[in-house]
């Protein structure tokens, strides 16, 4: 695989990252927190391992951030609840197929819109706010409002 570039992390004017297929191997560097007007983070099907970080919850200042999508990739630990800081901007945060563990904190359940859709793993991740898009099939659920769009 390809290492995950750092070089991201010194362009403070970053609004997208678009990266998902690329074979993009390490973990998501806590500089992350830095990117305050991120306003996609796709990442998806790649090599990318560790655990989240918590400075993530960072980019809550600017309320622009409208995706994280992160789903298949190697990704172990639990979900930090600084995510929760996010929902008042973020619609989709797409986390299944990675190795996370643990329950879905409270401060993601408590914020999240009626819009707002989470992607994970309902056999590892417990999600006491996840609602009526289970698909057993694939082993997915997603937290959505009633109303919500993405059903």
């Amino acid at each position: 695989g390809v290492d995950f570039p750092t070089t991201f992390f010194q362009l403070k004017e970053l609004t997208h990252i678009y990266g998902s297929d690329n074979r993009l191997v390490g973990s998501i560097p806590t500089l992350i927190g830095m990117l305050t007007n991120l306003r996609e983070i796709d990442l998806e099907r790649n090599e990318i391992e560790g655990t989240l970080p918590s400075e993530i919850g960072l980019l809550s200042a600017n309320y622009r951030l409208t995706r994280i999508q992160l789903a298949s990739n190697q990704l172990s630990g639990t979900i930090p609840s600084e995510l929760g800081l996010l929902t008042d901007g973020l619609r989709v945060l797409s986390l299944s197929g990675n190795s996370l563990t643990g329950i879905v904190p409270d401060t993601i359940c408590a914020s999240a819109p009626l819009t707002f859709s989470l992607q994970l793993d309902c056999q590892e991740v417990s999600c006491p706010c996840c609602t009526i898009c289970c698909a057993d099939e694939i082993n997915e659920c997603e937290c959505v409002g009633e109303d919500s769009p993405f059903c």
